[in-house]
């Protein structure tokens, strides 16, 4: 029981300390913190929301933009081959990969292709 006492007598001395240091007189004073960090905790929480939905689109651009400068060469020659009909049977995956990627690009604003290190540094 004079334990108990002693450890309350402690944690009651601690945080009038606390109090004390911070300015806080009041209970008024101390709600008006709690409120202005539970805001300030609410305006972190919803930028890192922001943040984190910026991340997820510049890594989708990432991954677009990397698979349509790999197929942008091959691309080019079915846009240039003579026998579309036969280059599209033997490169018809890779044909629908890249221009998926270009749609995405489009979608996501990527267009014109930015610069891989712009993207990364972003």
């Amino acid at each position: 029981m004079v334990w108990a006492t002693i450890e309350n007598l402690k944690r009651a001395a601690e945080t009038l300390n606390f109090l004390t240091e911070h300015g806080i007189g009041s209970l008024e004073e101390l709600s008006e913190r709690c409120d202005g960090a539970a805001a300030a905790t609410a305006r972190v929480k919803a930028d890192l929301r922001t943040a984190e939905k910026e991340m997820e689109r510049l890594t989708l651009t990432m991954k677009h933009a990397a698979t349509y400068r790999q197929l942008r060469p091959m691309y080019d020659q079915y846009r240039q081959s003579r026998d579309k009909e036969k280059f599209l049977r033997r490169h018809e995956s890779e044909i629908i990969l890249f221009e998926a990627a270009a749609r995405e690009l489009k979608r996501l604003g990527a267009v014109p292709l930015p610069a891989a290190q712009r993207l990364r540094a972003e």
